[in-house]
């Protein structure tokens, strides 16, 4: 008997997976997923390394492409489509062209003695081509990872020494922000210092026309290094054909355990680590996860073209948003928008995004908040951008990979009349691991909606995507958030930011505390879900004393931690550290039920109502005198002054209070003509620093009602 709600309800899936979690994943992997082997079991091995789906076969590639291929009504359907306003492009692929693409290059590969548990870097530009790489390795069973474009020389070589590919897949350029970036000059250098090197490098060099209308660019191109013994993309696919070979049509059958590709996580909490992720626990994840966001029926591949998602996203491919959007999109027979260009600018976020929501009828739109707040400041009422574009496809903008203000989302559903929705993943979860599921239903809402319902999202991933950095790519310099508060658990601010929603269903989410406490251990049915004691205590005893981290109640401050086993699709390691994998999961837990938890390395707080809302990294705060402090509290303060465009605040060592706030700010309106008067006269500056600072002084004692500063 089916027991998965049809259509999606939150409240029934959530209920089954967590009183049946074998058997809830057995019928999500049943009935979304093609199997070439079916598996023997649903889950074994340990909580740390599970064991999805063990003795299945499948292809991801397959499953994402193959599959629609044979159906009359998809084959024909745009899947992905690529847009660069810079270079004044657009390419669209349907589902049979982009099948075509990715069987010829996987022929080109297997030419080169590509094969399964081999590794392949993919560095490139944001182009169809990376994608076609990506499902090009899938399909052959290569293990591949992407690299974000903007690594330095000494990462580069990190990555290839780790990694070690045997053939590395690159561009000559780029476009970024508005600018042209160059790939091979630094992946050169990296590849001659490194101990390690490629059996081959393919090279996709973009001289195809890209360049004929734009003399700047074709100079610079002109001028781009060549890597000696480099491969030709084009001519690697002209070899085979030359030589009488068909495209590779056939796939490879992997186990459900194999590796998919390896991701490096933004590193903003230290090194960067390589996440693995597998191909089946990766595609069941993600096939579900789109059914309880998107409310569609396309998990069974049978949407309409009114059905249909049409997906656009800015994600960079070294960013885990970019991998879990294209595979779930694709995999259920939607449409995927990918962009090249810039984010970052002003002008780039009026005029660009919404010109390709316009073009192609995008109805689900992903954005990081940063960008939001630079139109907040510009077009506080959304005019410009309502009258001069035809939003009315749109019906969700989802905002992520940063700390999201209810500022954010009252501007995209009171301004821009739009549904605002927030997602939180990080690189190692590869999933979204809470969101408003309840409201996924819903599209526009009223002009007069006081709230968003939505949240924020945060994590050490890329992201998605979801790094600790904007959603944008462009940093974290104006990051947001609340909550601060006296001792451990306590919080004051917290009006600002946005609550997410509920936890993906099958997920035992909970608040701890931060810092070790000490407590009598007793037996308590209602702690932790079920009949557990105080499993902090070294004997395991129904009584004693012991210390450690312990559940916090509703409303208090503490770090977001999950409950093992964790969904399919988690890592399944770091790639040749397991040692530091290992570090994300802790047990003895005090009046927790036993058994490891994932440690996020996020705070947060779960409301009344049980919805979540993430505060701000762990790292992110500082003490003053007792008291804890988010610093994405005063940053989000000191953004509501009307002069300041960005703003970064960090701790500073203090006798008196340990630590103190300083805030680095970047001011709004200051045109050239100001710049020249302040160096013609230093004290006829047109702002006054001091009433500035007595300024957003104020508006943090406002909102921080516990500190004055």
């Amino acid at each position: 008997m089916n027991r998965l709600s049809e259509p999606f309800n939150y409240d029934k899936d959530f209920s089954f997976s967590n009183n049946q979690p074998i058997e809830f994943w057995d019928e999500v992997a049943k009935n979304f997923v093609h199997w070439d082997r079916m598996y023997d079991k649903v889950y074994s091995g340990d909580e740390i390394y599970p064991d999805w789906f063990k003795g299945g076969e499948l292809n991801t590639c397959y499953n994402v492409l193959d599959i629609h291929i044979k159906n009359p009504a998809k084959r024909d359907q745009d899947a992905l489509i690529y847009e660069c306003p810079f270079l004044k492009k657009t390419i669209k692929l349907t589902y049979y062209q982009l099948y075509e693409k990715v069987c010829e290059f996987s022929r080109a590969l297997l030419n080169l003695n590509v094969s399964k548990n081999d590794n392949v870097i993919i560095y490139m530009a944001n182009t169809v081509e990376a994608p076609i790489a990506m499902l090009s390795c899938a399909r052959i069973g290569a293990t591949y990872c992407t690299l974000f474009d903007g690594y330095s020389v000494k990462s580069l070589i990190d990555r290839i020494e780790t990694i070690t590919p045997k053939l590395i897949i690159t561009t000559n350029y780029g476009i970024s922000n508005d600018e042209i970036i160059t790939f091979t000059p630094n992946l050169k250098e990296a590849i001659e210092q490194s101990n390690f090197k490629p059996n081959h490098i393919i090279i996709h060099n973009r001289d195809d026309g890209d360049y004929n209308a734009n003399l700047t660019l074709k100079t610079i191109i002109e001028t781009i290094p060549t890597i000696p013994n480099t491969l030709s993309w084009y001519d690697e696919i002209k070899k085979f054909k030359e030589n009488n070979q068909s495209p590779f049509y056939d796939y490879i059958p992997v186990d459900s355990s194999h590796p998919l590709y390896i991701l490096y996580t933004s590193g903003t909490t230290g090194n960067a680590k390589a996440v693995v992720r597998s191909n089946g626990p990766h595609l069941v994840g993600v096939k579900y996860t789109c059914r309880c966001m998107f409310l569609n029926d396309e998990v069974n591949n049978n949407n309409t073209n009114s059905d249909l998602i049409k997906f656009f996203s800015h994600s960079s491919i070294g960013w885990v948003t970019f991998h879990g959007f294209l595979y779930s999109l694709l995999s259920t027979g939607n449409i995927f928008i990918m962009f090249e260009g810039g984010i970052c600018e002003l002008n780039q976020i009026k005029y660009q995004l919404w010109k390709v929501i316009e073009k192609h009828k995008v109805n689900k739109f992903f954005i990081g908040p940063k960008s939001i707040r630079l139109l907040i400041k510009d077009d506080p009422n959304a005019e410009f951008i309502l009258s001069n574009y035809n939003l009315s496809s749109l019906n969700t903008i989802l905002v992520g990979a940063d700390v999201v203000e209810k500022s954010v989302a009252n501007y995209i559903e009171n301004k821009l009349k739009k549904s605002a929705s927030n997602i939180y993943g990080q690189t190692e979860t590869g999933n979204i691991y809470l969101f408003d599921f309840k409201k996924s239903n819903r599209s526009n809402v009223s002009s007069n909606s006081n709230s968003s319902g939505s949240g924020s999202g945060s994590g050490s991933g890329s992201g998605s995507g979801s790094g600790s950095g904007s959603g944008s790519g462009c940093g974290s310099g104006s990051g947001s958030g609340s909550g601060s508060g006296s001792g451990s658990g306590s919080s004051s601010g917290r009006g600002n930011i946005m609550v997410i929603g509920q936890p993906t269903p099958s997920l035992k989410s909970f608040i701890l505390s931060e810092e070790e406490e000490e407590e009598v251990c007793y037996n308590n049915s209602d702690v932790g879900g079920g009949n557990s004691v105080c499993s902090g205590s070294s004997s395991g005893s129904d009584s004693g004393t012991s210390s450690g981290k312990k559940s916090l109640n509703k409303n208090e401050i503490g770090e977001l931690v999950f409950k093992l086993p964790l969904p399919p699709g988690f890592a399944l390691t770091f790639y040749k550290n397991n040692e530091q994998f290992k570090k994300l999961f802790k047990t003895n837990l005090l009046n927790m039920e036993k058994g490891y938890y994932y440690f996020s390395g996020d705070l947060a707080f779960k409301d009344q109502d049980n919805n979540f809302t993430i505060v701000s990294r762990s790292d992110d705060q500082i003490k003053i005198k007792s008291n804890k402090v988010q610093l994405n509290t005063i940053e989000i303060s000191v953004l509501k002054h009307p002069l300041v465009l960005e703003c970064c605040c960090i701790g500073i060592k203090d006798v008196e209070f340990l630590t103190v706030p300083i805030g680095i700010l970047i001011l709004n309106n200051q045109n050239n003509q100001n710049n020249q008067n302040n160096q013609n006269n230093q004290n006829n500056n047109p702002i006054e620093l001091k009433e500035l600072e007595k300024e957003i002084n104020m508006i943090i004692s406002n909102d921080i009602d516990n500190h004055q500063y």
